[in-house]
């Protein structure tokens, strides 16, 4: 089999083609016999060419018409799938008859059809093992978009290691049943003893893989030609200082940008295999609670391997879904409330056999009550791996949590209580001094929702008008004689324009540093720009000036849905921080003499 494959055309006009001999170095050719004389058979309906004899006198004898109506019905169009017939096998049935039977274009085996191609690139299709039992389904299948490498491990040597060729899977299709030889049938089409997978690819292959020979025992995965696919439950070929991440564009060039951050952890839960399908909806699903797959295929245990997972939740990875569950009993998961599809992932269906992959890197915690958006405290079912203070992602907000508290098997991850005035001065309302982090609005969470560790490089602990131990600033206090200080002007590089300094200054301690400086004497709040190198007037005297400095992020610095702006990852740098006052003189030293 090829397949045509229009790159950036509509998806559903995949075609795959089925050939027997390859004419001339470039004719794909269908020349089997038993195909053309299906072909016959649907368009006459006759097993054999029909004799006519012509008798005197223009009679004739033989067999009367072939048929009385035509044998192929009426086929209905359809559209926007792969496979779907086109309009011309609906004006004209004999068509579809002749393209079913023929098996060469469009081949119903792999459950696509025959369309017009505008200048098509043509792939080869690479056949698979397919192991027996459970449709394949506990065994290594591959699917549309998901990205596998190829590797040549019977190449591999004690100091030699396979390149990794990577690529992304267009479609597949799968053959579960076998041949039966023994029936010695003649004029059958064979596809072979074994199950197989055919799988084409959206760039062509460039190296040659052969796998094990038919029946052979693997011991070790890696010394064979295979497909890897995560999680594939290899381990690495050889030690590399220097690794590279993704095939770049085209399959050709490394990656363009740089790896931010690498979380090397201990893995101790093996991953689990998915009993029952699931749709993108489901609220449980069915893993088997005493088999895993490692690199050499299945190996099953006594006990349930499930309960190395949490039991007061986490997450996991399905099939490129991230999942959150909230509790786990006898091999069947209860999902979070709003835990389908997080972290940037997609909700989507999955089958019997997908991998059920603890994220032991990404710790997090499920709500026990619901939670407002001023909330300073956060009721936990446990708090399992979550760090003592750190970062949440609670829907689309980023919060800070400063301390943590435990009470039998539940918790609380809290903050301190924060009092800030109204809008209108009147009224204050207590909130969490860390809620909306990183520009991000605080929200409301449900009772059952995951709370996901956040991780983070610096903080965002800076609040306007408040005082409090837990804020982060850089302070600088200077005690002089009663003095006049003109201005103040410091240097200041940042990285992003969502990304800022604020500085607030006061003299002698007249007003406290959670009031309105643009309403209390004493008291100033500055901004400057990374050029700006003029000084801010200040006017004011007194015998101390304290200067406190924080970083601010406004909205847009942080995307949770996309993962695309990193501006929340940096942080300003200040210097030549300058004080400009007039003070009273002073005599430093002084020595009596003989006049």
């Amino acid at each position: 089999w090829v397949q045509l494959y229009q790159k950036g055309g509509a998806p559903e006009d995949t075609e795959w083609v089925r050939y027997d001999a390859i004419v001339g170095n470039k004719h794909l050719v269908r020349g089997n016999r038993n195909a053309w004389d299906r072909v016959r058979y649907a368009l006459t309906q006759g097993t054999a060419r029909q004799r006519v004899q012509v008798n005197q006198g223009g009679g004739t004898s033989g067999t009367p018409g072939l048929f009385q109506q035509a044998p192929w019905g009426t086929v209905a169009q359809t559209s926007g799938y792969i496979g779907y017939t086109p309009k011309l096998e609906a004006d004209f049935p004999q068509i579809r008859a002749a393209r079913v039977n023929l098996r060469f274009r469009g081949d119903p085996f792999t459950n696509t059809s025959s369309h017009p191609q505008t200048s098509p690139v043509v792939m080869q299709c690479q056949r698979l093992q397919l192991t027996w039992g459970n449709f394949g389904a506990f065994t290594g299948r591959v699917g549309r978009h998901d990205r596998v490498a190829i590797l040549q491990g019977s190449m591999a040597t004690g100091t030699a290691r396979p390149v990794p060729e990577w690529h992304t899977v267009n479609w597949s299709c799968r053959r579960f049943n076998a041949d039966n030889y023994q029936q010695n049938q003649q004029g059958v089409e064979r596809y072979g003893p074994w199950p197989f997978q055919l799988v084409a690819f959206t760039d062509g292959v460039r190296g040659s893989y052969m796998g094990p020979p038919t029946g052979t025992v693997v011991l070790e995965s890696r010394m064979y030609d295979r497909v890897v696919k995560f999680p594939s439950g290899e381990l690495p070929a050889a030690f590399c200082e220097n690794p590279s991440v993704g095939g770049g564009v085209g399959n050709l060039a490394p990656i363009a940008g740089f790896v931010d951050e690498v979380d090397v952890v201990m893995h101790e839960a093996p991953d689990l295999v998915v009993d029952e399908a699931f749709t993108a909806s489901a609220r449980v699903f069915k893993v088997i609670p005493g088999l895993t797959y490692t690199s050499i295929g299945p190996v099953y245990a006594q006990g349930d391997l499930g309960a190395n997972f949490p039991p007061g939740g986490g997450l996991l990875w399905v099939d490129g879904e991230v999942i959150a569950y909230q509790a786990r009993a006898n091999g069947e998961f209860t999902v979070a409330t709003n835990g389908r599809g997080l972290l940037g992932t997609e909700a989507r269906d999955h089958d019997r056999g997908a991998r059920v992959h603890f994220l032991t890197h990404r710790p997090a915690a499920i709500l026990a009550g619901a939670v407002g958006a001023r909330e300073h405290v956060l009721p936990v079912a446990a708090l399992g791996a979550m760090p003592r203070a750190g970062a949440l992602l609670l829907g689309r907000e980023v919060l800070h949590y400063t301390w943590t508290r435990q009470s039998g098997d539940q918790g609380s991850l809290e903050m301190p209580r924060w009092i800030p005035p109204d809008e209108d001065g009147s009224s204050p309302a207590a909130r969490g001094l860390f809620r909306g982090r990183f520009g991000t609005a605080p929200n409301a969470a449900a009772g059952g929702e995951a709370a996901i560790g956040w991780p983070i490089r610096y903080w965002d602990r800076h609040a306007e008008r408040s005082d409090d131990p837990e804020l982060a600033y850089f302070q600088l206090t200077a005690n002089e004689a009663p003095s006049f200080y003109r201005s103040v002007r410091w240097r200041e590089e940042t990285r992003d324009s969502g990304v800022d300094v604020v500085c607030t200054v006061r003299v002698d301690g007249k007003a406290p540093w959670s009031a309105d400086p643009a309403a209390t004497p004493g008291l100033w709040r500055l901004l400057r720009g990374p050029g700006d190198a003029q000084p801010t007037p200040l006017g004011a005297t007194g015998s101390r000036i304290e200067l406190r400095f924080a970083t601010t992020y406004q909205p847009g610095v942080l995307d949770v849905v996309t993962g695309r702006v990193h501006a929340w990852k940096t942080a300003v740098r200040i210097d030549q921080v300058r004080v400009e006052y007039e003070g009273q003189g002073r005599i430093v030293d002084e020595r009596i003499t003989a006049r």
